[in-house]
């Protein structure tokens, strides 16, 4: 028997060191599943207890929602304008390079790309100088290639949302600004609108083209005849979105009904919510500090994926994805085990498991996700304690999928896997 000196040593020691272990584990961020019909508690639980599988697997150690919410206090923001405006800044930096070599014909299907993607982007983002940058880019474009009638349209877009923008000399020919100041005579010279922004309770935060102008109930005057760009929230997260046609003359009023959180409206295709996916992961990750995230959730009718990403190498690890018949949180929890095994002891995606493909997720459906970047009063996210409540599931097609005890699924691993609210009232005076 060892000395009482030796094993006094050693018990002091042992509990050091295995706390020494449990903290040198690579470090995954749990933030929630994407299914739609999960209420807000139903979200939490299913967080939680993917916390806790995580936890049992012994080889990674989960940050909670209520982790992730410390770690990306006061960048919620900055998140969201990365992962929504970063596809079209990306397509606008690519077409600045032609531009510059003299090819503007190249640049102009880039950029239509980018006005397209960045306008889509609008009701999640607070920031409108990229599109703004876009569309003064086209106008150039056009100009160089004799269409000054489309040159004057994108200028156009650029004055109704922002008629107190000028062209700086230094950066701008006197030719271009002359035509810039030509349409923004003719924009103005069509007659002024307004807008009154009312909600329910008072105080919400309004966006106008990407501009904060104050809160609700306000009425913004002067605004260009054309299409405008609406964004309001409170500060529990809860959003409405909207484009409002101003007509000269005329008040418009936006009644914001600030019901849901929304991250963002989900794309129609399964190529555009693959890549709302990968942005949004990509962002998130590049803030919270983690080694990995988990993502996951309904990719398409009856059917379940799981997937790493991996903060450090920016790398998608391969998709699981399975035919869900029973309780789809106790099939993410029974695949957790496969997924965990695809990691390093680094915190990376084994080299054999990394994929280009992302899981088409509806950036819509996760409202744990969505409580951590739109409520800035969060707190105490996992209010919910996985025992003590039943489990939830999954509405898919016509039927209700009940648990029924041990999982049955057919698992594919795989690195295929398939990719407003608001009324608006118009009042003529």
């Amino acid at each position: 028997m060892l000395p009482l000196a030796l094993r006094t040593i050693l018990l002091a020691i042992l509990p050091a060191t295995s706390i020494s272990h449990a903290a040198s584990l690579p470090e995954i961020a749990v933030v929630g599943l994407h299914f739609s019909g999960q209420d807000e508690e139903q979200a939490r639980k299913t967080a939680a207890a993917l916390v806790d599988t995580l936890a049992e697997s012994g080889k990674l150690a989960p940050l909670s929602p209520d982790g992730v919410a410390a770690r990306i206090r006061g960048r919620e923001e900055l998140i969201l304008n990365e992962a929504f405006l970063g596809p079209g800044k990306e397509l606008l930096n690519k077409a600045r390079v032609l531009y510059d070599r003299a090819l503007p014909d190249q640049a102009i299907p880039l950029l239509d790309r980018a006005v397209s993607s960045l306008e889509s982007s609008m009701p999640s983002t607070t920031d409108s100088r990229i599109l703004m940058d876009t569309l003064i880019l086209k106008a150039l474009c056009h100009q160089a290639m004799g269409e000054t009638d489309l040159a004057k349209e994108s200028f156009g877009m650029v004055v109704t949302m922002d008629p107190a923008l000028q062209l700086n000399p230094i950066n701008y020919s006197p030719s271009i600004i002359d035509l810039f100041l030509q349409v923004h005579s003719e924009v103005m010279g069509r007659g002024l609108g307004a807008i009154e922004i009312t909600t329910a309770t008072p105080g919400a935060t309004v966006f106008l083209d990407g501009r904060r102008v104050g809160e609700s109930p306000t009425t913004v005057t002067g605004l260009p005849a054309g299409p405008h760009f609406c964004l309001v929230f409170n500060e529990d997260g809860y959003r409405s979105h909207g484009t409002i046609d101003v007509e000269p003359g005329a008040r418009t009023t936006f009644k914001a009904e600030l019901t849901e959180r929304i991250v963002t409206e989900p794309a129609d295709s399964v190529r555009g919510r693959s890549q709302q996916t990968r942005d949004l992961y990509t962002s998130l990750g590049e803030h919270v500090q983690a080694d990995l995230v988990l993502l996951g959730g309904a990719v398409e009718d009856g059917q379940l994926g799981l997937q790493l990403y991996a903060t450090r190498t920016n790398t998608f690890s391969k998709s699981m994805t399975t035919v869900i018949e029973g309780d789809p949180l106790a099939i993410a929890q029974d695949l957790m085990p496969v997924l965990v095994n695809f990691t390093t002891s680094t915190g990376d995606i084994r080299s054999d498991r990394v994929s280009a493909k992302v899981l088409p997720l509806y950036a819509d459906s996760n409202p744990v996700l969505a409580e951590l970047l739109l409520n800035q009063n969060k707190s105490g996210l996992l209010v919910a304690d996985e025992n003590n409540g039943s489990r939830w599931y999954l509405w898919t097609g016509a039927a209700l999928v009940a648990a029924i005890g041990a999982t049955a699924a057919t698992l594919a691993l795989t690195s295929e896997a398939p990719v407003n609210s608001g009324t608006i009232i118009f009042n003529m005076p």
